[in-house]
């Protein structure tokens, strides 16, 4: 049964980073310091640099849904097309999908 559950846990984080791979790229095209990791895409940056990023993922077509002064937060989420959840959390950035 574990075995069951353990492949089925290796599919799932498979399907995540296809999803996230053309992000990453993209962002790393742009400049981005950002990792892929097997569950998101991370990095450690200020919050001046994931409003462009987000601006980046809007051209994209990601339709982050972004309100007035929440780049002046300490914390803040924004979801996107397809639950795409970009998270920053004191100078942590994290983009993922959520199970």
């Amino acid at each position: 049964m574990e075995i069951q559950a353990a492949a089925r846990l290796r599919a799932g984080n498979q399907e995540e980073l296809l999803k996230l791979e053309p992000i990453y790229k993209a962002l790393k095209r742009q400049g981005f310091d950002v990792e892929l990791g097997t569950e998101d895409i991370n990095g450690e940056m200020d919050a001046s640099d994931v409003e462009e990023l987000a601006d980046e993922l809007n051209k994209l077509g990601y339709k982050l849904q972004i309100k007035p002064g929440v780049f002046q937060k300490e914390t803040f989420a924004l979801v996107g097309k397809g639950k795409l959840t970009l998270q920053y959390l004191k100078g942590t950035l994290r983009i993922f999908y959520p199970d």
